[in-house]
């Protein structure tokens, strides 16, 4: 603190410490008390020091703390804060988006603010209730298709917000009535499929990041297909579940070494659950 130049490092320090240690606790009141203390200390940080370069960072932080408290008090039943602690993440991120705006040389750190803002409305929707919840997803999916991927559909985050798009457009399927949800769960595998696609490019097999983008996406799909045949009955029902398990087949031929991987292996305990459904 005796030195201008450090205290305010030394405070987001802190704070960064507190954020960790939140993240870890292992009762759902400690998540919480922690995490308050963390949130006073970033918006303390904030406040004292206006200038302090990394503030969208801070930003940053704030946004995932309040969406992690959100989470931690609708676990509990206390929708009426988590509602409220949802609502602040977004704004937050709102901010951030502004702020980084304004800068030219942070488009990578926009790109991220973006694909977080697009991520807590996903999260949001998929943890509520109901129209709110409908609202929401379908904010999601305006975002991430009309500001989002348009911009960045070159860069992997394009696909990663694809399986959010997709798992948003199966979560609306599964509330609407039949009629209109056959078209939201076409919407959602055609998005899984873009991710699938990058599976057919061999260059771009080799990319780790590629690979752990491909095996999310396929997992979610799977889980998808499944819901899918499970609003299904007799032959229908089959064909829709072998249609799950083929996505895992075809991934490993594509990929066999993926089975050793921990997301391989999460695609599938998927399978065994398809072919036990079957």
């Amino acid at each position: 603190a005796r030195d201008p130049r450090q205290a305010a490092e030394g405070r987001y320090g802190l704070a960064r410490l507190k954020v960790l240690v939140a993240a870890r606790a292992e009762s759902p009141e400690e998540r919480l008390r922690l995490g308050d203390l963390a949130l006073r200390d970033l918006e303390y940080v904030l406040r004292e020091f206006p200038a302090f370069p990394r503030r969208s960072r801070i930003l940053s932080d704030l946004g995932q703390l309040h969406q992690s408290r959100g989470k931690t008090l609708l676990a509990a039943g206390r929708t009426e804060p988590a509602a409220e602690a949802f609502r602040s993440a977004l704004k937050v991120f709102q901010d951030l988006i502004v702020q980084l705006q304004k800068d030219p040389s942070s488009e990578d750190e926009l790109m991220l603010a973006k694909y977080a803002y697009g991520t807590a409305l996903f999260t949001q929707g998929e943890a509520l209730r109901g129209p709110e919840a409908q609202a929401l997803l379908e904010s999601s999916i305006k975002f991430f298709s009309e500001d989002f991927l348009w911009q960045y559909e070159s860069y992997l985050l394009a696909y990663d917000a694809s399986i959010f798009i997709g798992r948003a457009f199966r979560l609306l399927a599964e509330a609407a009535a039949p009629e209109q949800g056959e078209a939201c769960w076409r919407q959602s595998f055609m998005n899984f499929g873009r991710v699938r696609g990058l599976l057919g490019d061999k260059h771009a097999r080799a990319n780790e990041g590629v690979r752990d983008v491909v095996a999310r996406g396929i997992l979610q799909e799977m889980k998808a297909r499944i819901a899918y045949a499970d609003t299904k009955r007799g032959a229908t029902a089959l064909r829709e579940y072998g249609a799950a398990g083929r996505l895992a087949e075809d991934y490993f031929k594509s990929l066999p070494q993926a089975r050793f991987e921990e997301s391989g292996k999460a695609v599938q305990l998927e399978q065994a659950r398809v072919w036990c459904k079957s």
